[in-house]
């Protein structure tokens, strides 16, 4: 149905009850179409049926005279209409209110020619008035047809008894107004039938159009979760090709980078003998320091990658947090050394056992540690705290007292290849992958870094474990 039934008329004539819309009504004729190929079909061998059966008793009463033999004929005959109506109907359904109107205009003719040859039936009012109340009932027409059907039904009637039967006027009278009355009975009735056949087809077809929409809207829902799991693996398998892609690239990028970086410290160092010119020192130093920051770029956008493609894979261990923050320190001492800037540690709370990626861990105490000594000017403080919150999450905080952040760039210091300055304090430059690929091996164990920071005050990194994460506080539970 490509019409809407929200939308379309669905008043019915006042007169028939068929509805007003001619478009509706002919799809309501479809719909009933096979409801009343069935239908025509019971009533009219229904009436063959009966047709022939009354030969018997009729054999029983008139013998072999003359009338009997014709009132067989014309019964069989009649019988035999009714039979090709009800086979032919089904073949040429496209005429089924011209096949109903035929049943329907046959029986009034065959009982006033049954009246006709008996010279006047006790019983033929009666029948008429009931094969009257049948047709608009029982038989499935249009309204125009059944009238047409009936009317000539009555009219016939009315000749048959003024023509074959002795009655006094005024039971004729009476005998018209019961024909009359039994038209208008059977009118009511079909007007109502019609409009309350009407009433549920309208009914079913928007319960039916809402399923359909229902179904649609599944459909394409369903078909559009299809889709985006197809995306999904498909960005699933570009994002590990582009791993695997830059894992290769980053193998053959770092045996060249580390023969660099290795040359350039034996030169750095005068292991063969002194530079005499102190202007290759300053350009062996660049070299140096240039090869170890393209190093750590490489290793930092391979980890990145990894941990963004959810290729990373958490190797647990139960480890216990004071040695993993003494393990830490010295690693970051070299280069708090050369900053001028000190490193302690403290902890605000009996030191927790936690169970993590030792190593992903250390990387993001160690990308905190070394961040917060880049911006902290000569004669600072780096402090790492260790605490454990009242919900029994785990708190690893990097404190500085450094330039800090300008409020404007504390949400951007977590995205890839954003930071809040080019340079550090003594102009050391960043890969501004460091702080992203801490955030996402945080999130990787479930956690977060938060950061509080304050323009020529400092910054506070807190890295938060979940409660889960606490093997001491899970035993003590």
């Amino acid at each position: 149905m490509t019409a809407s039934f929200e939308n379309i008329p669905k008043a019915t004539h006042r007169w028939s009850g068929e509805f007003a819309d001619t478009e509706l009504e002919n799809k309501f004729q479809v719909y009933m179409r096979p409801t009343r190929i069935s239908h025509l079909q019971y009533i009219a061998f229904l009436a063959a049926s009966i047709f022939v059966l009354l030969i018997i008793p009729e054999y029983f009463r008139l013998g072999q005279a003359p009338e009997f033999i014709w009132l067989a004929l014309a019964r069989v005959s009649l019988a035999s209409v009714f039979v090709t109506c009800a086979l032919a109907v089904r073949r040429f359904d496209t005429f089924i209110d011209e096949f109903a109107f035929l049943c329907q205009l046959v029986i009034p003719i065959a009982l006033t020619l049954f009246d006709f040859l008996k010279g006047g039936e006790i019983m033929y009012i009666g029948n008429m008035m009931l094969v009257i109340l049948v047709s608009y009932i029982f038989v499935p027409n249009r309204m125009v047809y059944t009238l047409a059907a009936c009317s000539l039904g009555t009219l016939l009637a009315a000749f048959s008894l003024a023509l074959f039967h002795q009655h006094p006027t005024s039971t004729l009278i009476q005998i018209y107004i019961m024909l009359v009355v039994s038209n208008l009975f059977g009118y009511v009735a079909m007007q109502r039938f019609n409009s309350v056949r009407r009433r549920e087809y309208i009914s079913y077809m928007t319960e039916r159009q809402g399923h359909e929409a229902l179904r649609a809207e599944v459909e394409r829902r369903m078909a559009t979760e299809d889709g985006l799991r197809l995306a999904l693996s498909d960005a699933d398998y570009a994002s590990k090709q582009k791993t695997g892609a830059l894992d290769d690239l980053s193998h053959e990028l770092r045996t060249p980078l580390n023969a660099i970086i290795g040359y350039s410290e034996s030169i750095k160092r005068e292991i063969f003998g002194p530079l005499e010119n102190a202007q290759y020192q300053e350009y062996i130093s660049i070299i140096h320091n240039s090869g170890n920051h393209l190093l750590d770029l490489i290793t930092n956008m391979l980890d990145h990658s990894k941990a963004e493609s959810g290729t990373v894979e958490l190797i647990e261990t139960t480890v216990d947090v004071e040695k993993l923050v003494n393990g830490v320190l010295p690693m970051v001492g070299s280069l708090a050394r050369e900053a001028e800037v000190t490193v302690t540690a403290k902890s605000l709370t009996a030191v927790p056992v936690i169970k993590i990626d030792e190593q992903k861990v250390r990387q993001i105490l160690l990308n905190l540690l070394s961040n917060a000594l880049k911006f902290t000017p000569a004669g600072g403080s780096v402090e790492l705290i260790v605490d454990v919150a009242e919900n029994n999450s785990v708190i690893l905080a990097v404190k500085d007292n450094g330039v800090g952040i300008p409020k404007e760039d504390l949400e951007k210091v977590f995205k890839p290849f954003e930071q809040s300055m080019a340079h550090g304090v003594r102009g050391e430059s960043g890969t501004g992958l460091g702080l992203s690929l801490s955030m996402r091996l945080a999130k990787l164990h479930g956690g977060y870094i938060s950061l509080e920071s304050k323009v020529n005050e400092g910054s506070i990194f807190t890295l938060i474990l979940p409660e889960a994460r606490n093997m001491s506080a899970n035993q003590t539970a």
